[in-house]
């Protein structure tokens, strides 16, 4: 049975591509100019190569070799045809990905473009494998209706048997794909498309002696909406505790906050906070209410730990892999963590330093020398990574760490948080370690 890609006529699918309404054809060109001058490599292959879209952009004094990859012949006799002057540098292979990659040779660079998405993730790790380039530079398409991916126009028929082999694209999954076989993102960068697409660039480099020669010693991470996250799942609000409690929330909440410092210090618990803002306001708060409000508290705080990214135990298992040392430095009080030490999260982590618990908080400098001497390093030595709350992140670097903000989370806020200062960022899990090097 043939490949549906092997049916697709080339003058439709580029006059597809090149029409306004669709201009994927313009901007990979842009991009492929990009892939071919950013790395120090005399030798590519770009798989998928269809008509060779971006091939005159590659530079003679640079390149040795460059491979054109593609199952489908007339595309390759086009591609030979088109860039005859590339004729001893070019070398065009009819290959299908998915049955014949042990037939790769080895290149320093590997450009693949639009392509994971018909073979799927273990097919291009197979290649990518085989083929043991230092870097690989891919795009992918998002797509926010996963039904109708390929955009209308009047070749869009010419495309009707590819919802055979088409796979959906993500791209936390290829970033988590491609570090399980070694390689480490570079670079993300999106560019938007007519009719609500983008095509996602993400370039990873081969990991070489990271292990041997690690930045830092220990990385250091605050916990809520950095490890773990209170959206995505039902919250214990302040109003519908306020409701439970059959107290006005505007009246309550000067009282509930006074309190703030006292219980992130563990001078005061939960209970006494409530018990403290009652006896302000002129209510006695019964038993059974706070039991109540206490065991809702808690579930929805425990929640939280139920809805972690795949992603971050990737990350973590990373920095266990590379013998790095790993702490958390939360603002809690106790009644937030009570799931904590039985949590899947819990193994990853060398020390907890919880602000209840050690009388300290961020973004006060004790809390962060704690840290520093439960790990036996350096505050030099250490990568503080959290969303930016409290202040954490002046504190990190006031206490002589490196601060990398984390937005995997906050990004999928109703309002995503900004940028913080000059800080870096990383806006996904794995992107973290890219700071390693």
């Amino acid at each position: 049975m043939k490949n549906p890609w092997e049916e697709i006529d080339l003058e439709d699918y580029e006059n597809h591509m090149g029409l306004d309404s669709v201009r994927q054809l313009q901007v990979m060109n842009s991009i492929m100019r990009s892939q071919f001058e950013a790395y120090p490599v005399c030798s590519a292959m770009v798989l998928g190569v269809a008509g060779g879209n971006g091939l005159e952009h590659v530079w003679r004094e640079k390149y040795q070799t460059v491979y054109g990859v593609d199952i489908n012949e007339d595309y390759l006799r086009k591609v030979e045809e088109r860039y005859a002057d590339l004729g001893d540098v070019l070398h065009c292979v009819r290959l299908d990905l998915v049955h014949e990659a042990d037939r790769l040779p080895q290149v320093q660079l590997v450009i693949a473009n639009l392509l994971i998405e018909y073979i799927g993730y273990e097919a291009f790790r197979e290649a990518i494998r085989k083929i043991s380039p230092e870097y690989v530079s891919c795009v992918i398409q998002i797509n926010t209706d996963e039904k109708n991916w390929v955009s209308d126009s009047p070749y869009i028929h010419a495309f009707d048997g590819l919802d055979a082999v088409h796979h959906q694209m993500n791209s936390a999954e290829l970033t988590s794909a491609m570090h399980a076989i070694g390689y480490d993102m570079l670079l993300q960068e999106s560019n938007d498309l007519p009719n609500g697409k983008a095509l996602v660039r993400l370039d990873f480099k081969k990991r070489g002696n990271m292990k041997e020669s690690p930045r830092f010693k220990a990385v250091i991470f605050d916990l809520f909406e950095t490890l773990i996250t209170e959206w995505g799942h039902e919250k214990y609000t302040k109003r519908k505790m306020c409701a439970d409690l059959g107290v006005d929330k505007d009246c309550f909440d000067p009282f509930w906050n006074e309190k703030g410092e006292d219980r992130y210090l563990g001078k005061i618990d939960f209970e006494g906070s409530l018990l403290y803002a009652g006896s302000k306001m002129g209510l006695e708060i019964d038993a059974e209410t706070l039991d109540l409000v206490l065991k809702k508290r808690m579930a929805a705080k425990a929640a939280s730990f139920d809805h972690i990214l795949p992603e971050v135990f990737d990350m973590l298992n990373a920095l266990r892999e590379r013998g790095l040392k790993t702490a958390i430095v939360s603002n809690c009080s106790s009644e937030e963590v009570q799931v904590l030490r039985e949590s899947e999260l819990y193994r990853f982590f060398d020390e907890v330093i919880l602000s209840y618990e050690v009388g300290m908080k961020k973004p006060d400098l004790p809390i962060y020398e704690e840290a520093v001497r439960r790990l036996g390093v350096k505050a030099e030595e250490c990568l503080f990574v959290g969303d930016g709350g409290s202040d954490e992140l002046p504190g990190a670097k006031n206490a002589g760490m490196t601060a990398l903000q984390a937005k995997w989370y906050t990004n999928r806020f109703p309002q995503k948080r900004e940028t913080i200062g000059d800080f870096p960022v990383a806006e996904e899990p794995l992107e973290l370690l890219n700071y390693l090097v």
